[in-house]
């Protein structure tokens, strides 16, 4: 019998250059020869060669990207530069050729980039990228290792590189992303474009969306700013100039209150792998005031896509059908899979005089302390609820489960979920106690009402005119994912406008989404009309630049 033979890491010093061929050659690794090979008649349709730089314009026709949006366009460009240079962050190169368009593909794509990196910090990667391509002139490393004329790697088998082992790939050539920022508008802008492609699918163009571009502005005045609010409570629309992002607000508001917001970046390159691109876009064919093409889209950065996109259902809308808790159970209770409700109101000053709040103030616990410090009287106050169970009449015990999740959409985002040790999720009472979220049942006996709001609660009244978002800190049914604002305390009282629920699917209605577009990511790779059998120049093309073939040189260069 034979003995196996084990390989044995090796240490090599190469340049610059080679470094940034070997990366290249590692990324068009993860792809299929007829899919470089369809990157490649990409160029070749801008007599392009792989070498030749594609220019903004080009890139923009490339991907259908509206030149109407010349900054965004440019912020996108120059991001995509930064991108195209890894590892060397910080080398000074001109632009985007075909082994950039294969490394950003590759970068910007999980499933790729997890094969080549056992730990990549992907949201500081996208920020860096951000930061850099807005403020190079402003940014210095700290000892670039680009800045030197080559870099030692261990290759851990022939011609396969240990890339997580690299100094330069674990400290983003030494960029320090501490000292970074980028400005709030320019996040806004990034915002509301992955705001404005958040249904895109591999195999469409950019084009598909063009009518949404033409709402841009809309995008970001209704759904953006609230986001970016969530990085920074201060700022306005009107201010957006006297502020920064750091990479420590960034990521919190991400990583806790949008982490789907990148999830369109996946597929912002994948249509150059396809023949044939798709230029139709999915209709969102029901809106109201509160389910809309922009609520839509905020509401995937947090929630599911397959969710929010696949099978949503209009059940009740207070503006339609009445403002009333029994028209509210005749069309929303049927639903047997989850459900949105959508409350949109303003804010109720102290002064108020109306003697139905006085009355309904009489029942709901005083609250002394202040609203947050950012509130301003005239803002529009977006609250929701998402209830993974059916609703249902709960005069002495709630419902719902931990997947019932309180969330804000406007003034700004925020996401509270529920504690390891909730109970009261949920209740729907018929005997004068209105509709609550993370509170105990109300106290309804002898023509007597009182609210019990937990300390992170959502109540409306039973006519459904009033309602009280309620945080005052830790030991709630509810928490915010935000660990920065757990102990935060403040109250909002407002008057309510419009009350929405929204049936959206259950688990076949998503198993048959996902199998459809399965299907149309399949069918659009076999319509690709490629024969690899007779290839010929483009093969041998492809097997000169080492991306294809059996013969690639290994180990040490």
């Amino acid at each position: 019998m034979g003995q196996a033979t084990s390989t044995q890491p090796t240490t090599s010093t190469v340049s610059n250059k080679e470094l940034s061929a070997l990366f290249s050659k590692a990324c068009a690794k993860q792809f299929q020869p007829i899919e470089l090979l369809q990157i490649k008649k990409n160029m070749e349709a801008y007599d392009k060669d792989q070498n030749q730089l594609i220019t903004q314009h080009e890139l923009n026709d490339m991907i259908g990207f509206p030149e109407d949006l010349p900054h965004v366009s440019f912020l996108l460009f120059e991001c995509l530069k930064v991108i195209c240079r890894f590892p060397l962050l910080t080398m000074d190169t001109e632009g985007i050729n075909f082994h950039g368009l294969i490394k950003a593909l590759t970068l910007l794509n999980r499933e790729r980039y997890s094969k080549l990196f056992k730990d990549f910090e992907y949201l500081k990667f996208i920020f860096i990228s951000l930061a850099y391509a807005t403020s190079a002139r402003k940014i210095t490393a700290s000892t670039s290792s680009s800045s030197t004329e080559s870099q030692t790697v261990v290759f851990k088998a022939p011609g396969v590189v240990a890339w997580s082992e690299l100094q330069i790939v674990k400290q983003f050539d030494n960029l320090d992303v501490d000292t970074m920022y980028i400005e709030a508008s320019d996040v806004l802008d990034i915002i509301t474009f992955l705001l404005v492609i958040s249904r895109l699918e591999p195999t469409q163009s950019l084009r598909a969306y063009r009518d949404s571009f033409t709402h841009f502005e809309e995008y970001k005045k209704k759904s953006a700013i609230s986001i970016l609010r969530a990085m920074n409570h201060e700022i306005t629309l009107s201010r957006l100039k006297d502020f920064k992002i750091s990479f420590k607000q960034f990521s919190t508001a991400v990583n806790s209150v949008v982490p789907n917001l990148f999830a369109p970046l996946k597929c912002l390159l994948e249509q150059l792998l396809f023949q044939d691109r798709s230029e139709e876009q999915q209709q969102i064919h029901t809106t109201s005031r509160l389910v809309n093409e922009y609520s839509l889209a905020q509401l995937s950065t947090y929630l599911r896509r397959e969710l929010v996109y696949s099978n949503i259902r209009k059940l009740y809308v207070g503006a339609d059908s009445g403002f009333s808790m029994r028209s509210f159970e005749s069309k929303a209770f049927k639903w047997n899979a989850p459900t949105l409700l959508l409350i949109r109101g303003k804010r109720i000053s102290k002064q108020n005089l109306n003697p139905r709040y006085k009355k309904f103030e009489e029942s709901f616990p005083s609250y002394k302390g202040p609203t947050a410090e950012y509130v301003h009287e005239d803002d529009e106050l977006i609250y929701g609820v998402y209830l993974d169970q059916p609703w249902r009449i709960s005069n002495k015990e709630t419902f719902g489960n931990n997947k019932t999740m309180i969330f804000q959409m406007a003034p700004i985002q925020r996401i509270y979920q529920a504690s390891l040790s909730a109970k009261h999720f949920a209740y729907f009472n018929t005997l004068g106690g209105g509709i609550g979220f993370g509170s105990e049942e109300p106290t309804v006996k002898n023509n007597f009402l009182r609210y019990n709001p937990g300390n992170v609660s959502l109540t409306l009244d039973s006519t459904m005119e009033f309602a009280v978002f309620r945080h005052l800190g830790l030991g709630g049914e509810f928490k915010s994912v935000n660990s920065e604002e757990i102990q935060e305390e403040w109250e909002d009282r407002f008057l309510i406008q419009d009350v929405e629920v929204w049936g959206i699917g259950g688990e076949k209605e998503l198993e048959d989404q996902n199998k459809r577009w399965e299907w149309e990511q399949q069918e659009a790779k076999r319509r690709q009309q490629i024969n690899l059998k007779s290839m010929g120049e483009d093969r041998a093309i492809l097997e000169m630049a080492g991306l294809i073939g059996q013969h690639q040189s290994g180990g040490s260069v």
